[in-house]
């Protein structure tokens, strides 16, 4: 089964001071965090 999916936000985890990307549900409330390198928090927040 394929879900539809949107960026909800890109943040920093704290603890880790890594970049991490929200991921939720276009039609439903679950949300996916993926943990993801600098170079990759930079292309999606262009």
């Amino acid at each position: 089964m394929l879900v539809e999916i949107k960026v909800q936000s890109l943040g920093l985890d704290r603890s880790s001071n890594t970049p991490v990307v929200i991921l939720e549900e276009v039609d439903g409330e679950r949300v996916l965090p993926i943990w993801i390198g600098p170079g990759e928090a930079s292309a999606i927040a262009m």
